[in-house]
C-alpha cells in the first residue's frame, strides 16, 4: 500500500528553504474500509526525490498519536531500503497515518514541484503488510479548489480554469512572510483523498467524491518523551 502525498505539483516547496515540512494523510474515511480486524504492517519502505532529508510515518488512534511506522532523520535518495516493523503495526478501521517529509532546497533557486521526474518531490511510504486488503493507494494532497482560492485571495492570481498549478507558485515572490503563509496553508487546509483500489479506481459512492475532506486533528502521544517539531499540536506553539 502506497501511504503519503499525491504525486501533485499542489504539494511543492518554495526555493531556498533548509527545512520545509509536507505531510499527506491516510485519513479516516479510506482506513474505514480495510478488513474488519484491521492489518498488521511488517515492513516499510521511505521514499523520497534529491531534496527529502527527513522522512517517518505517524500512526493516529482517536486523535492521538500511539506510534510510528517507520522514521529516517537522514535519509538519501542514494540508500533507500525496506525496514521490517517489530512488533507488527495494528491499523485498525478508522485509524489515520500521516507520512512526514522534510525537505531542503537551499541549493535551488525556483520552486520543486511535487511529480514524477528526479528533480520534482515525492514523499512516500511503501507498506507491507497482511491481511490482504483492496486498498492499494491511501495519499493526499491540499484541495485543489482551496489551493486556488488561496493564489486568487492573498496573490491576486485568478482561477481561469487555463493557468497550472505550477505556473501560480512561480509567479510568487518566495520571501521568509509567503513561505510561512504556504506552511501554514498545508497544516490547516482540507485535502484531497486519493483512495484507491487494487485496480487504481477510487472507492465508489464516496459522500464528498474524495475532495475537501477535513484535515484530521492529531496530538502527541503521552509515550512520546520529546515531541518533532514539525508535529507541534498547533501553529503557534513553541
Amino acid at each position: 500500500m502506497e501511504l503519503g502525498l499525491i504525486y501533485s505539483d499542489a504539494n511543492s516547496i518554495p526555493p531556498g528553504q533548509h527545512s520545509f515540512p509536507v505531510s499527506g494523510y491516510c485519513t479516516t474515511d479510506c482506513t474505514n474500509k480495510l478488513p474488519e480486524d484491521g492489518i498488521f504492517v511488517f515492513a516499510s519502505q521511505l521514499h523520497a526525490h534529491l531534496t527529502g532529508r527527513k522522512l517517518w510515518t505517524s500512526h493516529y488512534r482517536n486523535d492521538v498519536k500511539i506510534g510510528e511506522i517507520n522514521r529516517n532523520n537522514h535519509y538519501t535518495p542514494h540508500w533507500q531500503y525496506i525496514q521490517s516493523v517489530r512488533p507488527f503495526a495494528h491499523i485498525r478501521r478508522g485509524d489515520v497515518l500521516k507520512t512526514t517529509c522534510v525537505y531542503d532546497t537551499t541549493a535551488r533557486s525556483g520552486m520543486t514541484f511535487g511529480g514524477y521526474a528526479i528533480t520534482d518531490e515525492m514523499c512516500v511510504n511503501y507498506v507491507y503488510y497482511f491481511p490482504a486488503s483492496n486498498i492499494e493507494v491511501c495519499k493526499s494532497a491540499v484541495d485543489n479548489a482551496t489551493l486556488h482560492k488561496y493564489f486568487e485571495n492573498r496573490y491576486r492570481i485568478l482561477d481561469d480554469g487555463k493557468m497550472e498549478i505550477s505556473e501560480k507558485y512561480n509567479r510568487i515572490s518566495w520571501d521568509s512572510k509567503n513561505v510561512n503563509s504556504l506552511r501554514e496553508l498545508y497544516s490547516t487546509a482540507p485535502l484531497n483523498q486519493h483512495c484507491l483500489m487494487k485496480n487504481g479506481e477510487p472507492f465508489p459512492n464516496h459522500p464528498t467524491k474524495w475532495e475537501n475532506i477535513p484535515q484530521p486533528r492529531s496530538f502527541a502521544g503521552p509515550f512520546i518523551k520529546a515531541r518533532d517539531f514539525y508535529e507541534c499540536p498547533s501553529l503557534n506553539d513553541v
